[in-house]
């Protein structure tokens, strides 16, 4: 987990949306597929998977990257997407909670109930 913070600050832009900012893109071309405070898992392309609360999706929150630099993220640059949160705005998301919420290879996001 200190590997992915430590590679986060070397990078010189990292783009993507906020949570925030895909909830309410999505929430406007498919509304039925939201339910009251689902938990998301997310596995990446390793099988590994988190589950992220929908709290965390707030503004100034984690992004999910996929560019690095401008340029798509390849699996070999943690892509093709990562979650990833601004550790250094707030002390709380410096926690191996949150470290192990920030996922690369991240494959797709599923709602469960």
């Amino acid at each position: 987990f200190l590997d992915a913070y430590n590679y986060a600050r070397r990078l010189k832009t990292l783009s993507g949306l906020t949570p925030y900012e895909y909830i309410c893109k999505i929430w406007t071309s498919e509304p039925d597929r939201f339910i009251l405070n689902p938990i998301h898992q997310m596995p990446g392309l390793n099988t590994y998977a988190v589950e992220i609360p929908t709290s965390d999706a707030v503004e100034g929150g984690p992004i999910i990257a996929y560019r690095l630099n401008g340029d798509l993220m390849s699996v070999r640059d943690k892509g093709p997407l990562w979650i990833v949160y601004p550790y250094d705005l707030d002390q709380e998301y410096r926690s191996e909670v949150i470290y192990s919420r920030s996922i690369w290879q991240l494959d797709r996001i599923e709602a469960l109930d």
